[in-house]
């Protein structure tokens, strides 16, 4: 079944490089991530699914999906030298074109994953809501979602624990947030520092990327 005709049309007008959806800069600590089955959305050419992939190990699978059938491709042609790198004799990584609104139809089974990792495009997604809600289905019971998001304000962190709430996940927490770029207001460049805490009083335009982890309960 095709994915409805906006959720197409959004995914063929992004830009296919740039920005923070290109960032690569995981946050992996605090998480077991030896021998899980772990699903990563919106995977691009594969860099962050490579690093999973030595996270898990030979007992291990990474699975990747992304809705650009050139990066799943070229996803699919680095496998050979991530195997290399990470000293595998056998992979533990595939790679499927699929929609984040619409993992299904990608072959991502219900409560097949013990982890759902989210890099930093999930602002641009066609629908988030949705997206989170294919996440939840994924997860098995007890499984986590580990969602890194770039932020301007304050207001919009929490805007993304609720739209997790919202989702089925009943106590999404903030782990970390990290100040990325402050413009300064003369709007000449990007100063070098940024304040300490995502909202701080400024006219500057602040962006965080955090990383937030959420639980399906085990009841689900």
């Amino acid at each position: 079944m095709a994915a409805p005709a906006y959720i197409e049309r959004h995914y063929a007008a992004l830009s296919r490089e740039g920005g923070f959806a290109s960032r690569c800069a995981m946050a992996l600590d605090g998480v077991d991530w030896a021998g899980k089955h772990v699903l990563d959305v919106g995977c691009r050419r594969g860099k962050g699914a490579y690093k999973l992939s030595e996270r898990v190990g030979a007992d291990g699978l990474v699975v990747g999906v992304d809705w650009s059938p050139m990066f799943v491709e070229a996803a699919r042609e680095g496998v050979a030298a991530a195997l290399a790198r990470s000293g595998l004799t056998a992979s533990n990584l595939e790679f499927r074109q699929g929609y984040p609104e619409d993992l299904a139809a990608a072959g991502i089974a219900d409560d097949s994953q013990d982890v759902v990792y989210l890099n930093n495009g999930f602002a641009h997604f066609a629908d988030p809501a949705q997206a989170l809600r294919e996440c939840f289905r994924a997860l098995a019971p007890g499984g986590l979602l580990v969602l890194e998001v770039v932020t301007t304000t304050a207001d919009e962190l929490v805007a993304v624990t609720r739209q997790l709430t919202a989702a089925g996940f009943p106590d999404p927490a903030v782990m970390a947030s990290e100040p990325l770029l402050v413009a300064e207001e003369s709007g000449a460049g990007l100063a070098s520092s940024a304040p300490s805490q995502l909202g701080a009083a400024t006219s500057a335009a602040v962006s965080a990327s955090a990383v937030l982890h959420a639980r399906k309960p085990q009841c689900a």
